[in-house]
C-alpha cells in the first residue's frame, strides 16, 4: 500500500515539474483562473521603470502610475539586495477623485507579482486602468529597487 501511495506522489510531483506554467519561477500570482494577456498573449512592458526604497519602519513607498488595458497586470522588482527580503505589494487603481486598493500580496527578493482579472478596473475616456503599487512591510531596508510593469 505504501508503495502505491509513493508512486502516486512521485507521479504528481513529476507532472508538476514537467507541465509548463504561464508564470515564471519567480512570479507570485494574486487572483484566480487563467491569465488574460492583452494583444498577442505575451507580457509587454508599460511605461518606464520606477525606483523605490523598501522600508522596515512602516514607511510606504510608491511606484509611478502605469496604464493597463485590464486582464492581467505584472509588476517585477529587481535590485533587491537580499534574496530573503519579503515585502508586501499593494496594487491601487488611481481615479481622479480617489485611489482604490485592488489586491495585495507578499513577494520575496527579486520577483514578480501578477494581478489577475482586472477588467473591472478599466475606466475613463482612455479605456485604461491607472495602476500604481505601494510597497511596505519589508523584512530588510533596501534603497535600490527597480520596478517594471507589464500588461
Amino acid at each position: 500500500m505504501k508503495s502505491k501511495k509513493f508512486k502516486m506522489f512521485f507521479m504528481v510531483l513529476l507532472a508538476c515539474l514537467v507541465i509548463p506554467s504561464a508564470a515564471s519561477a519567480n512570479d507570485v500570482v494574486f487572483g484566480v483562473e487563467d491569465p488574460q494577456y492583452a494583444g498577442d498573449g505575451s507580457w509587454t512592458q508599460v511605461g518606464t521603470p520606477s525606483y523605490v526604497t523598501l522600508y522596515t519602519d512602516g514607511t510606504d513607498a510608491f511606484s509611478k502610475t502605469y496604464f493597463s488595458t485590464g486582464g492581467d497586470f505584472r509588476v517585477c522588482m529587481s535590485g533587491v539586495d537580499r534574496s530573503t527580503n519579503t515585502y508586501r505589494i499593494v496594487l491601487y487603481e488611481d481615479d481622479s477623485t480617489q485611489a482604490n486598493a485592488v489586491a495585495s500580496g507578499f513577494v520575496t527578493g527579486n520577483s514578480c507579482g501578477i494581478f489577475r482579472n482586472l477588467n473591472a478596473q478599466v475606466d475613463g475616456t482612455n479605456g485604461k486602468a491607472e495602476f500604481y503599487v505601494k510597497f511596505d512591510a519589508a523584512d530588510y531596508y533596501d534603497s535600490s529597487v527597480t520596478v517594471r510593469a507589464y500588461d
